[in-house]
């Protein structure tokens, strides 16, 4: 489970295809954070296409809750 801490691993190899890894973020979060870096290189005008995707265990998590319950 995750600690807090977020990270986006980003790694080009040497046919030009990006890797994009995400830790740290849980349920859709993580392909939301990873379309917008997608769409941050487009931008800058790199050619990234989402070919595969596969979801680590942080994707089916459930966000913590904050709620407090309290009786009485």
């Amino acid at each position: 489970m995750s600690s807090g801490y977020k990270r986006i691993d980003v790694a080009i190899d040497e046919k030009g295809k990006v890797h994009i890894q995400t830790s740290g973020f849980v349920g859709e979060s993580c392909i939301k954070e990873g379309e917008a870096l997608i769409k941050k290189l487009q931008e800058a005008g790199l050619e990234v296409t989402t070919e595969d995707l596969k979801k680590t265990g942080e994707f089916y998590a459930k966000e913590k809750s904050a709620t407090t319950v309290r009786e009485g």
